[in-house]
């Protein structure tokens, strides 16, 4: 059994992993964690919602494969600011965007997703009592370069063109469309694509469009802004 120095009731835990295995073996380590409630999993993002509604948890753990576009955490800490919102990367996850878009959105522990299970239970407890927890290996992917320079000018990220192009991705084009709209090949569009996901650290073309809005690669339409409550990040004053 691992003990807390927690002494008040204890936290109970919701989570959403979109492995089976894994969700029953974080259950385990809940479950013989004093201090901690295992109160439920899910590979669902819309159960998570309704459970932080019904069941009350005051901690979420959420695998970064179910939120890969940070707006289900977002959601959850709108529903209760005091919830504390944990993510667990996964390896193709932690890229300086997603570590950073998953912070500012409200995630208040950042962890990878190997991490040990006596390291996430304490990374658990000292983030609900201190209000953050940041893993060690996820502290040195936001020192790269790669995050200030992107903050300060949207160009050192991506080009002209590739902005172009996730411009209109973000407005529900399709890449052929894009090419005729262009006047490009479609092999073309899809290589810029293709780079951008790269460089953004993006699975797909929706998680890109989110993370773009989120660094200020693309600007935030007023509508958005209204309807998600997001925040765009300020570029850093530079002398």
């Amino acid at each position: 059994m691992i003990r807390t120095s927690l002494a008040s009731a204890p936290l109970r835990v919701l989570a959403a992993d979109a492995t089976p295995v894994f969700r029953e073996g974080l259950r385990a380590v809940i479950d013989r964690t004093v201090g901690l409630e295992w109160a439920g999993g899910t590979d669902h993002a819309d159960a998570i919602r309704r459970g932080v509604r019904t069941i009350g948890p005051r901690v979420v753990v959420l695998d970064s494969a179910v939120d890969p576009t940070c707006t289900l955490i977002r959601d959850l800490v709108e529903i209760n600011p005091e919830l504390m919102v944990a993510v667990l990367f996964r390896d193709h996850d932690r890229s300086p965007a997603s570590v950073r878009v998953a912070q500012s959105s409200g995630a208040r522990c950042l962890l990878s997703r190997d991490t040990e299970a006596s390291v996430m239970v304490r990374a658990l407890l000292q983030a609900h009592q201190t209000g953050r927890y940041v893993d060690p290996r996820l502290t040195m992917v936001l020192s790269r370069p790669w995050q200030s320079a992107s903050a300060c000018d949207a160009g050192v990220l991506l080009t002209a063109r590739q902005r172009q192009i996730l411009a209109l991705v973000a407005q529900g084009m399709s890449e052929p469309d894009i090419a005729r709209h262009l006047d490009l090949g479609a092999a073309t569009v899809s290589s810029h694509m293709k780079e951008t996901r790269r460089r953004l650290g993006a699975r797909d073309r929706a998680h890109a469009v989110a993370l773009a809005y989120h660094v200020g690669v693309l600007p935030l339409r007023p509508a958005l802004v209204a309807q998600r409550g997001i925040s765009p990040v300020r570029p850093a004053h530079t002398d």
